[in-house]
């Protein structure tokens, strides 16, 4: 496994330089309407409706590839807009819990190989999907590589004054 940093996201790699054709977003997410709409790029799969939270007790065993019940629920095509959702960097035990999911899945040969972006933003305690749009961009000018799909397993619901359960607490408001 190996950790690159890639714009204000934490990029975990099966190995140094190989990226996979599909990514998993599991970061803490949600949005308010008037933060507007984005385009990230690649398909994105969300296995919620929008407005309802997808626990991690629902989004690590669809990394693991053993979520019978989990499925997705909508389809964006690619360069679809998208709600414009504030990301928020997992606990520490989240990142664990998750990261023993990923290596799960990457240890499974029947499944398909799938990046792990988390928010990281240095300094800032949200980020957004317009920032994993210029990520990708980013990514794209400098390695020429582009993920087909984005597998959304962030929570989808409104970020109010508090967070949602289980998740940690809310940093400043989006701007």
């Amino acid at each position: 496994m190996h950790i690159e940093k890639i714009g204000n996201f934490n990029v975990w790699l099966t190995q140094a330089g190989q990226y996979a054709n599909e990514m998993v977003l599991l970061t803490h997410g949600g949005y308010k309407p008037e933060w507007g709409m984005t385009t990230v790029g690649p398909s994105v799969y969300f296995y919620g409706p929008h407005t309802v939270t997808i626990t991690f007790a629902e989004a690590w065993p669809v990394i693991r590839g053993t979520g019978a019940g989990a499925k997705v629920q909508s389809i964006l095509g690619a360069d679809s807009q998208v709600w414009n959702y504030n990301l928020q960097k997992l606990t520490d035990m989240q990142q664990v819990e998750t990261m023993d999911a990923w290596a799960e899945r990457i240890g499974n040969a029947a499944l398909p190989n799938w990046d792990w972006w988390e928010a990281d933003p240095a300094g800032a305690a949200l980020t957004d999907m317009k920032a994993l749009g210029t990520a990708l961009t980013g990514l794209k000018a400098r390695t020429q590589h582009e993920y087909q799909v984005i597998h959304f397993l962030c929570c989808r619901e409104w970020m109010g004054d508090k967070a949602p359960a289980p998740f940690g607490k809310l940093a400043a408001p989006h701007k």
